[in-house]
């Protein structure tokens, strides 16, 4: 008796982080499979819970399935479809304990739309895992009560279940994004000379002393710029965005650098935030000073950062950096008459920070 006494009350006094759980492949059409993992796996970090990767390392399996809502009438022997003023599907939930391989919850959802599930995630996460035993102070549940409940209740054919305050994942779970941004590009031009770098020494001038030079380094320049862009996400976890630079200058004299360019990227959303790791390429002209051949492509990549804006927008940060392909030249105006040597090439690389907006339209 005491040594049973002493296993339940431990089995009691677990901990939420110490619960491995495992959220196995959803029996779906692929792109609502993909989505509803994703989204009850966020679900599942955000409520503290261990994710594992495989069934074999977790204390509990949860499985979720999507099927028609077949409905079974008086008279009938097999179950018919339901009807069109009726919900036509069923989001089905079975959680399993790994040791005994018992079923220890069941229930289902109806839905039409796969959005009419969205705003339901964390109370039906909750309610799969409400038999796992785990140990939460009263605050911290008033807390978590409050954050995720309205009180207005809508009657199912099952159960009464809970409004959710809100839909608080479909800011960053949009098809399209139309974003804006102000930027601050940091570009640094290095010197070289017959592919060594920092080697180019500039004749001064004075032909009575043809052995005294004067040193040209490499340059610095910072100017403002601004972005505009259309990203489509089409998967949950990858996107494509479409972007117009706009430089107000940086090829060593403040030109007009208009540029389009690519980003493919591959968002990533733990907690209530989205990273944005990225590659990139773009195109730019030069319309400033014709004495200057500036390289049109750019290569290189970044990461954006962003938080929820209102129900359907990012605030984000943007950290980029890119590399000009090919060498900017520039006419040797250090010497007027005697340039040695005549033209002067330059690396370029920039690393830019931008601060933006971006509005999403279309659930996914």
């Amino acid at each position: 008796m005491a040594l049973l006494i002493i296993t339940a009350a431990s089995v009691f006094a677990q901990k939420r982080e110490d619960i491995r759980i495992h959220i196995a492949p959803v029996a779906a059409r692929p792109e609502l499979a993909e989505s509803l993992r994703t989204r009850f796996e966020a679900e599942a970090v955000d409520s503290g819970y261990s994710l594992t990767r495989s069934q074999q390392e977790a204390q509990y399996v949860l499985n979720l399935e999507v099927r028609p809502n077949m409905v079974l009438y008086d008279g009938e022997e097999e179950p018919e479809p339901a009807p069109p003023d009726e919900k036509q599907f069923r989001l089905n939930f079975r959680l399993y304990r790994s040791e005994d391989h018992d079923e220890i919850a069941a229930f289902s959802f109806l839905f039409t739309e796969p959005r009419e599930i969205n705003p339901f995630i964390p109370y039906l996460f909750d309610e799969a895992m409400a038999i796992v035993p785990f140990d939460m102070p009263v605050e911290e549940r008033i807390v978590t009560e409050e954050r995720i409940v309205t009180e207005e209740k809508i009657v199912t054919e099952e159960k009464i279940v809970t409004v959710i305050e809100g839909e608080p994942d479909l800011w960053r779970n949009k098809r399209l994004y139309v974003r804006v941004s102000a930027d601050f590009p940091v570009s640094y031009y290095q010197l070289k000379q017959d592919g060594l770098f920092n080697k180019t020494y500039i004749y001064d001038g004075d032909i009575t002393a043809p052995s005294r030079f004067s040193r040209l380094g490499d340059q610095v320049i910072i100017v403002p710029g601004a972005t505009i862009g259309l990203e489509y996400q089409f998967l949950s976890w990858m996107s494509a965005e479409l972007v117009f630079e706009l430089r107000f200058g940086d090829v060593m004299d403040y030109g007009f650098i208009p540029g389009a360019g690519l980003q493919l990227k591959f968002p990533l959303k733990p907690g209530h935030f989205m990273l944005e790791p990225y590659v990139a390429a773009t195109y730019a002209e030069n319309f400033a000073d014709h004495s200057v051949s500036f390289p049109n492509f750019a290569v290189g990549g970044g990461i954006q950062f962003g938080v929820r804006g209102g129900k359907s927008g990012v605030w984000f940060v943007d950290l980029n950096g890119m590399y000009s392909i090919g060498d900017v030249r520039t006419k040797n105006v250090i010497n007027n008459n005697f340039p040695n040597p005549n033209e002067l090439l330059w690396n370029r690389y920039v690393v830019g920070l931008g601060v933006g907006y971006k509005l999403g339209f279309m659930d996914r």
